[in-house]
């Protein structure tokens, strides 16, 4: 997807530009797939942004594409844009020799979209369009400055506590863990492929359950699970983990 984006926007004629708003294409700069690094306490930081651009000499703003389920919005979309805004920002920092504004922008596309359940399930915040834009306001510098060296020096000492014990004591937040479930699914009938509404409370499932036009009607709770472990690296040292893959809210 991303090489698909890079290519279009190499290829895009200036007609092309103007139908889409662009009224001087030649004075719109693009600058795209470029990596810089920076030295945070001990070590290097980079990072590789999509795409950057600006027009007629105004700021440059950082873009991002992101590919996902819809679920991944419907469920946790502040958690996604917690995320999005660290990612921008530690971009910003990375390439601070350019003007750069505050505000990001990220450009969804959603693999799983369906036309009728964007009608059916609007309510619900299912997304209107399978491509969607998302503006995210960035912290300041000083602010993610502070947030690399504390990430740093958490590593750093997380390494030193591993050869001394063995294990790594640290524990990841829930949002660090993209921690998912630990909700009530409610179907409006038995065969139902998905679930008509996600609920937090088993009460609220209930009560929507004596409403309920359909006798097969059910509710299931979905356990908690920490999605990001199945990525992560070091699990094998981690404390955090070995008591989640007894609760069950990692998998092995």
């Amino acid at each position: 997807m991303h090489t698909l984006l890079e290519t279009a926007l190499n290829n895009t004629s200036d007609e092309d530009w103007m139908g889409v708003g662009v009224a001087e294409p030649k004075e719109l700069e693009l600058s795209m797939e470029i990596r810089k690094e920076m030295p945070i306490g001990d070590h290097i930081i980079s990072g590789k942004y999509d795409v950057m651009f600006r027009y007629k000499g105004s700021q440059w703003q950082l873009g991002d594409l992101k590919t996902m389920s819809v679920w991944g919005i419907m469920i946790d979309k502040n958690g996604k844009f917690e995320e999005w805004t660290k990612q921008l920002s530690i971009y910003r920092y990375l390439n601070q020799d350019k003007d750069i504004s505050d505000e990001g922008i990220i450009l969804t596309v959603y693999t799983d979209w369906s036309k009728s359940d964007s009608v059916i399930k609007a309510k619900q915040g299912y997304p209107q369009s399978r491509i969607g834009v998302e503006h995210v306001k960035l912290w300041s510098l000083d602010k993610t400055k502070n947030y690399l060296e504390a990430q740093e020096s958490r590593i750093v000492d997380g390494i030193k506590k591993l050869a001394d014990t063995g294990s790594i004591p640290y524990r990841c937040s829930e949002s660090e863990l993209w921690k998912r479930g630990g909700k009530w699914a409610y179907y409006s009938k038995k065969d139902s492929k998905r679930a008509t509404k996600v609920i937090d409370t088993e009460q609220e499932a209930e009560a929507l359950m004596l409403k309920a036009k359909d006798s097969t009607a059910y509710i299931e709770y979905r356990k908690p699970e920490a999605v990001r472990c199945k990525y992560c690296s070091v699990v094998q040292f981690c404390d955090q983990y070995a008591e989640m893959l007894v609760t069950g809210e990692v998998k092995p």
